[in-house]
């Protein structure tokens, strides 16, 4: 016997239920929904590591030894790189449903 939360639907997700079509399989339209609302989430969540990596540390004062320092800039680029990926995924998606 499956078990879900309460209120859930396919894999634990809340509202794939209310959107159903043929064989309880969700439409494209909730698909995409889903996509894109992981994908907000996913671009909130590397916001707030660029906001860890902009914050001032302990001691207060202190400097960041050359490979900490290293290390946070290469971070920083990976993430503004991540972001724009993210980006350009929401506009393909975004294209995609417009193309239909």
């Amino acid at each position: 016997m499956e078990h879900r939360r309460p209120g859930t639907g396919v894999g634990g997700v809340i509202g794939m239920d209310d959107r159903r079509t043929d064989h309880g399989l969700p439409s494209f339209d909730r698909i995409l929904g889903q996509a894109l609302s992981s994908l907000d989430e996913a671009y909130r969540a590397i916001g707030n590591a660029q906001d860890w990596l902009r914050s001032d540390w302990s001691p207060v004062g202190s400097s960041l030894t050359a490979d900490q320092a290293n290390a946070r800039i290469s971070l920083q680029a990976g993430l503004a790189a991540a972001k724009r990926e993210l980006n350009r995924a929401k506009d393909q998606a975004s294209s995609a449903d417009k193309g239909r």
